[in-house]
C-alpha cells in the first residue's frame, strides 16, 4: 500500500501550475454548453502543460534511482551505516 496522500500539498509545482491553467480558462457564469467547451479547453491546456512537467519527474526520479542503486553509492551508504554501527557500540 502507498503511504502518500494523494490530497496533500505536497505538490507545490504542480499545484501552481494547475492553478495558473484554471485561471486562463474560468466557468464560472458560462452557459452549459460554453461550460463544456471551456471545460474542454482547460483539459487540453492542463495537459499540454503538465505532460512535459510530468516527463520532467518522471526522468529525474529514474536518474535519482539509478544513482542510489549505482554500486558506488551503495559502497558509501554501507560504510555509513557500519560507521554508525560502530559509534553506536562504543556509546
Amino acid at each position: 500500500m502507498n503511504s502518500f496522500n494523494i490530497d496533500d500539498s505536497s505538490s507545490p509545482i504542480t499545484d501552481a501550475l494547475i492553478a495558473e491553467v484554471m485561471a486562463k480558462h474560468p466557468t464560472d457564469g458560462l452557459s452549459d454548453r460554453s461550460t463544456e467547451r471551456a471545460m474542454g479547453k482547460y483539459f487540453d491546456a492542463v495537459h499540454q502543460e503538465l505532460a512535459p512537467l510530468c516527463r520532467k519527474f518522471e526522468a529525474e526520479n529514474r536518474w535519482l534511482r539509478e544513482q542510489l542503486c549505482h554500486p558506488k553509492f551503495k559502497a558509501v551508504s554501507k560504510a555509513r551505516s557500519g560507521k554508525q554501527e560502530n559509534e553506536k557500540a562504543t556509546q
